[in-house]
């Protein structure tokens, strides 16, 4: 399993550090400029209760700053998605994947979070496949904590970036973000 240690609310000299003794690391999109190697970002995080295009440059931006993954967080995990009922979520969620990933183009990997906190496994299967008919690369699969019971279900689909700080959180996950940064992950 690949960990990036995630830096949420970082000091830049905690991310130069992690940088310098080689970890991978995801960082908040106005902290690449300190952070070296492999890397990741958010766009949108945490509520993604941003503009679609304001998530889309941020992404764009990210990825020409080094980023090669990329977390976005859907209007969906707000409640706040434009145009949408409890059931009618697909159609806007897939118009703002596929704005997402006409931004950020391959090679850089492209995950959508779906928090699994906020959706049962069934909605979360149902958006995870219309993440991946819109072109997202990978699920994460919360917001500040990875609910692992999910896990298998929704690596059928994608595969799985696990977020929180203890080692079960990240089972049966492609990619762990390992939010407990002073852990020897």
């Amino acid at each position: 399993m690949k960990i990036y240690r995630t830096f949420l609310t970082p000091q830049p000299e905690e991310i130069i550090a992690a940088c310098a003794a080689g970890h991978s690391v995801c960082v908040p999109p106005n902290m690449l400029d300190f952070a070296t190697g492999d890397v990741a970002s958010f766009a949108g995080y945490p509520t993604g209760n941003h503009h679609q295009l304001v998530k889309a440059s941020e992404a764009r931006l990210a990825a020409q700053q080094g980023a090669r993954l990329i977390i976005a967080v859907p209007s969906i995990i707000s409640g706040a998605m434009p145009g949408t009922t409890s059931t009618g979520i697909h159609e806007p969620l897939m118009a703002e994947i596929v704005l997402l990933r006409e931004a950020v183009p391959h090679p850089t990997t492209l995950a959508i979070m779906i928090d699994t906190q906020k959706f049962d496994d069934a909605q979360a299967l149902a958006l995870a496949t219309v993440a991946k008919t819109s072109g997202a690369d990978a699920i994460c699969t919360g917001v500040t904590e990875s609910r692992p019971h999910s896990h298998p279900v929704l690596a059928s689909v994608l595969p799985v970036i696990a977020i929180g700080q203890s080692p079960e959180c990240a089972q049966d996950a492609t990619i762990w973000l390992n939010t407990d940064i002073n852990s020897a992950e």
